[in-house]
């Protein structure tokens, strides 16, 4: 969606400045897109001061009418149930404002309640503020990082790909997604999501960790390694990736090519992956299994599945 960012008062024809939020123009192209009309801002001039209707894909500016008020209750019916005003491309600045100091009480209330650890007290804030404020990145990334502490694998991969969506620079968002992609089973999304984080941020070290645990799956050891070695240039205190690179070194003996027992260890990891990904609600049952049964695959499943942060 193009926007204009200056405008002039047709009251008193001074110039001011209004940039629309990424969240605003998610909203606005949504809503144009449903109802084949402009999106509207309602704006008070600093200068006047008078109630204005601001267009931001044509620049158009007109003082706010009688007439434009039915127009205002016209689209207020055509909104979708539950949703403010922006959902029918028609806002009002100051009520959007409030808006978002609710939305930062609510991410406050949840990050304490999380470093106290209620979990669920957190969650149920960041859920409230998503009722609220349905497109904010923040919200669905604190979600997916509570839903995957309590082990909703599914809930926490579909949190972070919202959040990611709503906000394609939030590199965190797009890490965490490859992390819980990557227990899920879903290799091939899971190394799409670290190139993306990489693509964002090419010092992001935890995205390099997370390609090397893909390689390190498809059997594809030197891409680990070299995986593994990009992470540590990024970040030489990075821990997961120093034991990983050791791990690997040791059972390859400094040669990277797999192995009988490098290939009966991915057999495994294969067969274990194949159960996360057939029923992900038993996740926890079957890493429990794994780790009474094999040591050897747990601890390797430790190493390819660090916790989101």
């Amino acid at each position: 969606m193009k926007v204009h960012s200056q405008y002039e008062c047709p009251n008193c024809h001074e110039v001011f400045t209004f940039e629309l939020t990424p969240e605003l123009t998610i909203a606005f192209e949504a809503a144009e897109r449903r109802t084949g009309k402009p999106s509207l801002v309602m704006f008070t001039c600093v200068h006047c001061p008078v109630n204005l209707l601001i267009e931001p894909s044509t620049g158009a500016v007109r003082t706010f009418t009688d007439d434009m008020g039915e127009d205002f209750r016209a689209r207020l019916a055509q909104r979708i149930p539950g949703e403010h005003a922006e959902s029918c491309g028609y806002i009002d600045l100051g009520h959007f404002e409030r808006l978002r100091d609710q939305t930062a009480q609510f991410i406050e209330e949840g990050h304490r309640r999380k470093q106290q650890g209620d979990v669920r007290g957190a969650l149920a804030k960041y859920e409230a503020l998503l009722e609220v404020r349905k497109h904010d990145p923040d919200g669905w990334y604190n979600k997916g990082l509570c839903l995957s502490s309590l082990g909703d694998l599914v809930g926490a991969e579909a949190a972070f790909r919202h959040s990611a969506k709503f906000n394609a620079d939030f590199v965190q968002a797009w890490s965490n997604l490859g992390m819980v992609q990557l227990q899920l089973g879903l290799h091939g999304e899971a190394e799409t999501s670290f190139d993306k984080a990489i693509a964002v941020d090419p010092s992001y070290a935890k995205a390099y960790v997370g390609k090397g645990n893909c390689a390190m799956l498809r059997g594809d050891l030197s891409s680990a390694r070299q995986a593994f070695l990009l992470a540590l240039e990024r970040d030489p205190n990075n821990a997961v990736a120093k034991a990983a690179l050791r791990n690997l070194d040791n059972r390859c003996g400094g040669n990277t090519a797999p192995g009988v027992n490098e290939q009966e260890m991915q057999r495994k990891l294969a067969a274990v992956i194949a159960e996360f990904k057939s029923n992900p609600q038993q996740v926890a049952e079957v890493c429990m299994r794994v780790k009474r049964e094999d040591p050897e695959l747990w601890q390797t499943l430790l190493r390819l599945m660090p916790q989101h942060k």
